[in-house]
């Protein structure tokens, strides 16, 4: 059994909206899991939202970490949804 499976952590999925591309956001995000121990992904869509999903014990310190983001970024919105499926992640990674 993985190390991530022995978690009961939920995992989270944020989508992020605003001026969140081409500005640092997915480092940002990067270093506030490795802060925060969060275990996830980050990545670009194709509409100009980031897509983070998340898991950790950290998560509301984490999540809230995501309004302020990096220098240049503009945060308008942040949609949080809990996953009823889990990922087998042992680490924070962009994708």
């Amino acid at each position: 059994m993985s190390e991530s499976s022995l978690n009961n952590e939920p995992w989270r999925e944020y989508i992020i909206s605003g001026r969140v591309q081409g500005v640092g956001f997915r480092y940002f995000v990067m270093q506030a899991a490795a802060r925060y121990g969060i275990k996830g992904r980050v990545k670009n869509l194709v509409n100009g939202k980031l897509r983070v999903r998340a898991n950790g014990r950290n998560l509301e310190e984490f999540a809230r970490s995501l309004q302020d983001g990096p220098r240049f970024a503009r945060v308008d919105d942040i949609e949080s949804i809990e996953l009823s499926e889990s990922y087998e992640y042992e680490n924070f990674r962009l994708e």
